[in-house]
């Protein structure tokens, strides 16, 4: 009986390959499907592979637009996917410092928006919109595109913190 003899010198198992390079080989084609992810979560490449395959997409993506640029702008309608903010909810921060509260926001009656940064700045107060972080380096999740949902967002986020604050002063202290 002949058995089959890996590159490596040791006895096969499966697919031509010993136990080490059958391990190897899987994590190999593991790090192939999940480089993909790696790259659109914006984590950086790990290995030489890696770096060819974000190229690939990279190139790929270059080539077929992503978006239609008429579709981002929110002044013009766009059928019934017009962008309205339907509820907004706000939690008073106060720890001192630049951050003010926490907001959230509902878009459509359907999608939430949580943990926005309503942050009080050199020229007043702006919105800080949720990121996750690697290492000290912030990646937003997600964010207005047009200024107009984002003045939209702001103005109405800072009007319920007035009246939040408006109502924490006007409730009686209880002795």
């Amino acid at each position: 009986m002949v058995q089959d003899i890996c590159d490596c010198g040791q006895r096969t198992v499966r697919q031509g390959y010993c136990e080490k390079c059958l391990r190897e080989y899987e994590i190999h084609l593991q790090n192939e499907l999940n480089v993909e992810q790696f790259i659109l979560a914006g984590a950086e490449p790990r290995t030489i592979e890696d770096l060819e395959t974000e190229k690939a997409i990279t190139e790929s993506l270059e080539q077929e637009p992503v978006i239609d640029q008429k579709s981002t702008d929110h002044t013009q309608p766009r059928g019934q996917l017009m962008t309205e903010i339907t509820d907004v909810a706000v939690w008073p921060y106060n720890e001192g410092g630049s951050l003010k509260a926490y907001a959230s926001i509902t878009l459509n009656g359907d999608f939430v928006i949580k943990s926005i940064r309503l942050i009080e700045g050199r020229n007043g107060l702006f919105l800080g919109f949720p990121e996750n972080y690697k290492g000290e380096q912030g990646y937003p999740i997600c964010f207005p595109i047009t200024a107009s949902l984002r003045e939209t967002a702001t103005r109405l986020i800072i009007e319920k913190y007035e009246g939040v604050l408006a109502e924490v002063e006007a409730e009686p202290v209880n002795p």
